[in-house]
């Protein structure tokens, strides 16, 4: 992991040295998308689309152009592991409670989805965005990895935030959602904490992905490894972002030492006809609930 983060360093220092020789290098515009070299297991390249989100959310993020990045020693058990398989988005820097100045510099993985299109989010104590900021990696159904660089401001000495990345499919669901809280400060060094839980975070099952549900009910079966004490939310949602049925799921056994708690529960609904739909499994912040911190999903069809 040091290895892994003297790179990024090292990277960030010969892109911000470059900056300072021309100071409109490396600088989206906040009106045009600009076009920068990622690295991934194979060559791909990010698109940053200016958020359409109201000031003083952040923009305008500095990408860090990193050689071509293996995944990390540390995390190839999570990939390997077939019940409780890795993330598909991982937060590699900075972890969990991690205190961090301006500016924040985040390193991740990622399965960029039908469009690659990545949310990065950063939420205040409040609810409020600090930064919004959506990157378009190239689609592949392989791994990305990649970093950006997001400059802050906060008016108090120091704020408890979470930062979440968020993927999507090609009718614009939610495929996954991963989040970390960290620990904001105007001024200091930062202080930045290992990363965290590598493993998706709600793993299904039943129904197996892709299967078709008849009958009228939904039997879902599944592990959690939560994320806050908030009720897990089900929901299967339809193409055009309909939810065909929903229900909170409250974890009431404690976790395994695998990190994670099983449950089950049934999903009624009503379809006339065949409806393919996804399966979403989230959980809410804490502290502030209109945040998902959490999310795991699949694809499946609904008969009558």
């Amino acid at each position: 992991m040091l290895k892994f983060q003297i790179v990024i360093f090292l990277a960030a220092l010969l892109f911000l040295t470059g900056c300072a020789d021309n100071p409109s290098a490396g600088i989206t515009s906040s009106t045009h998308a600009a076009e920068t070299v990622v690295p991934e297991l194979q060559a791909t390249t990010a698109t940053l689309i200016p958020s359409t989100a109201a000031a003083p959310v952040q923009q305008t993020p500095i990408v860090i152009a990193q050689p071509t990045a293996p995944i990390p020693t540390g995390l190839a058990e999570d990939f390997n592991d077939q019940k409780f398989p890795a993330s598909q988005i991982i937060i590699y820097i900075p972890g969990p409670n991690s205190r961090v100045s301006s500016p924040l510099v985040v390193s991740a993985y990622a399965v960029p989805g039908d469009q690659g299109k990545i949310t990065l989010q950063l939420w205040g104590e409040d609810g409020r965005l600090i930064i919004d900021q959506l990157t378009k990696l190239k689609p592949t159904t392989g791994w990305v990895a990649f970093a950006s660089k997001f400059p802050f401001e906060i008016n108090s000495g120091g704020e408890s935030t979470e930062l979440t990345l968020t993927s999507f499919d090609s009718d614009g669901r939610r495929v996954a959602i991963i989040g970390v809280p960290l620990i904001l400060m105007q001024v200091g060094d930062s202080e930045t904490e290992p990363s965290g839980f590598a493993k998706q975070p709600f793993v299904i099952s039943n129904p197996p992905a892709n299967m078709p549900v008849k009958g009228g009910i939904l039997h879902l079966q599944g592990y959690a490894h939560p994320a806050s004490s908030a009720p897990l939310v089900v929901e299967l949602i339809k193409a055009n972002g309909g939810i065909v049925a929903s229900k909170q799921v409250t974890l009431k056994a404690a976790a395994s030492e695998e990190g994670y708690v099983a449950f089950s529960t049934d999903l009624a609904y009503t379809v006339e006809k065949e409806t393919p739909v996804r399966l979403s499994i989230r959980q809410m912040n804490d502290k502030t609930p209109l945040v998902d911190v959490a999310l795991s999903s699949q694809l499946n069809t609904l008969l009558p």
